[in-house]
């Protein structure tokens, strides 16, 4: 249980560093493209290929 705590903070400390600067707005529109291209890989394992 404790190992799990302390992998938990260091998680919240590593997106706190990481997402530092970067407003509400900007992390919205950035996990919408980065669910954009996971979708598009989806598509592309699936054979539908773009270009």
């Amino acid at each position: 249980m404790e190992m799990k705590e302390q992998v938990e903070r260091h998680v919240a400390l590593l997106e706190k560093r990481l997402t530092a600067g970067v407003g509400e707005e900007e992390l919205k529109v950035f996990f919408d493209v980065l669910e954009k291209m996971q979708e598009n890989m989806e598509l592309t394992e699936k054979g539908d290929r773009y270009g």
